[in-house]
């Protein structure tokens, strides 16, 4: 959708790996394609699949002053991956409308869990609507 309201800048902290590439990176030029840069970069030095992750907590800031939160678990895996952080978000804000169910969850489970831990699926189904992810 070309009139959704755009990223103007995403921080990426490396909270787990190597001393020094932990620390925080703000991106205010292209943000999603830099973070793909950057977390591509980081996650040589991450975990293989099946030897965990690295913690990276993100926050996206909007052009109208919304913002969002969350954590990205790198692997090693991503060095070679785009859209990660985009495609993180956009996977959880899905699951939260509660019209998205993951295969390895019964039908009555992911009811039951929209139902005690998702205060309104109505907002994550605005921000699908409303806010570019990449």
């Amino acid at each position: 959708m070309t009139n959704q309201i755009k990223a103007t800048r995403i921080e990426l902290n490396r909270a787990e790996g190597p001393t020094a590439e932990c620390g925080k990176v703000s991106l205010d030029t292209m943000p999603w394609t830099l973070s793909d840069a950057v977390i591509n970069k980081w996650a040589i030095s991450a975990p293989k699949a099946g030897n965990g992750y690295d913690k990276v907590d993100f926050v996206v800031y909007y052009e109208d002053g919304e913002t969002y939160s969350g954590r990205f678990d790198m692997q090693a895996e991503d060095a070679i991956k785009s859209g990660m952080i985009a495609n993180h978000m956009r996977s959880f804000v899905e699951f939260s409308t509660g019209e998205h169910r993951p295969a390895h969850l019964t039908p009555e489970q992911y009811k039951t869990y929209i139902h005690n831990c998702v205060p309104n699926t109505q907002e994550y189904k605005d921000f699908l609507v409303n806010y570019a992810l990449g």
